[in-house]
């Protein structure tokens, strides 16, 4: 492993990273610099406390939260492999050059080779009928499936403009138990700036006393949208 990595000044501009708080913003970049030639790491988080943060005081559960948040808007693949979590950034290669006679192939597993492995198919039909409509229906379910997991979890979900930032954010101060709140009544927030998204999301979760902050956040949006007519 190298003692330097390229940062590219892209990073201060990136929608995935401002969506981070800042804390795992900067758990995010230091990762960069111990990461091996092929942008792998451990991911073990008492790895990542003792290597990258020596000296910060964030338990292993913390680690964890940030390295999730990192992985929730496309950052990074964390993943689980015969009880060894491993990290790899997937755009390494975009911003890392090494020379061919310093490069060391990385002892670690790789995200790639994890999902090769994994099964295509769910079983071989045990009716008549022919190849091409088995594959049909695969085809067919794997999509409904997906359609359903994009809608269903907010880990699919990476924001893409200030306003989904907001949203997102939102979402995960007021309702992060309700996975379908996100779709169903964040990201469907029409016409209102992101600093305004933010205002209301902290109006409502600074309010002790509502019972729900959903509908709260709702009303607030309402309110703020019939000024503007």
């Amino acid at each position: 492993m190298a003692n330097a990595r390229m940062l590219h000044s892209k990073i201060s501009k990136s929608i995935q990273v401002e969506s981070l708080k800042l804390p795992t913003q900067l758990l995010f970049t230091w990762m960069i610099s111990h990461a091996d030639d092929e942008g792998r790491i451990s991911g073990n988080p008492k790895y990542i406390k003792g290597t990258v943060i020596p000296y910060k005081k964030w338990s292993e559960k913390l680690i964890t939260n940030y390295l999730m948040s990192m992985e929730k808007v496309g950052l990074i693949h964390y993943w689980q492999e015969k009880d060894e979590w491993f990290i790899e950034f997937p755009k390494w290669k975009d911003h890392q050059t090494i020379r061919s006679d310093r490069f060391k192939p990385s002892k670690l597993p790789s995200f790639q080779s994890k999902n090769d492995n994994q099964p295509t198919t769910t079983g071989i039909p045990k009716d008549s009928q022919s190849d091409t409509q088995y594959n049909v229906i695969q085809t067919n379910e794997i999509k409904e499936n997906k359609e359903k997991s994009n809608w269903a979890n907010p880990k699919d979900f990476t924001p893409k403009t200030e306003t989904e930032i907001a949203q997102f954010r939102a979402w995960e101060k007021l309702e992060p138990g309700n996975p379908m709140a996100l779709r169903a009544r964040y990201l469907k927030v029409q016409g209102v700036p992101p600093e305004v998204i933010r205002k209301l999301a902290n109006r409502t979760a600074a309010n002790p006393q509502i019972g729900s902050k959903g509908k709260e956040f709702d009303r607030l949006v309402l309110d703020y949208q019939s000024t503007q007519k």
